[in-house]
């Protein structure tokens, strides 16, 4: 990756690796280390999966992450089951204060959008705007 940066920077081109909050229970030192150099060539990093694991606010506090991607079972939830929108709540108000960007996927309505708009989260991935599409290959 270093000798990529060096030939064409990464700065500015919207690359974001995104890891599981699953994998993050496999973190050493030296993960940390290899992510932050990522990070320090432009690379946003993403958490996806975050509120499902036991380590979501420990990489939080540490400014390793620049985008919290919401579990897809708080987002389906959220027009049925109160707690899920309080979970999403309080989640975009913690990112807020950190200046992380919170993404929701399996957003699927203009309902879902909405409800998440209200609550502060305006970053969607789903259904609602295009259906997954495959890597064309040259």
């Amino acid at each position: 990756l270093r000798k990529m940066n060096e030939k064409d920077p990464f700065e500015g081109k919207n690359i974001c690796l995104e890891i599981t909050e699953q994998a993050t229970l496999a973190f050493n030192e030296d993960t940390i280390a290899a992510l932050r150099s990522i990070k320090e060539m432009g690379i946003l990093l993403a958490i996806d999966d975050f509120s499902m694991g036991q380590t979501s606010i420990n990489y939080l506090k540490n400014s390793l992450f620049d985008v919290i991607k919401l579990d897809g079972s708080l987002v389906k939830g959220l027009l049925s089951q109160q707690n899920c929108r309080e979970i999403i709540s309080s989640i975009t108000q913690l990112a807020d204060a950190l200046s992380l960007t919170v993404l929701a996927e399996y957003v699927e309505t203009q309902e879902h959008k909405e409800q998440l708009h209200d609550i502060g989260c305006d970053c969607y991935q789903g259904y609602l705007f295009s259906k997954a599409v495959p890597l064309k290959k040259d």
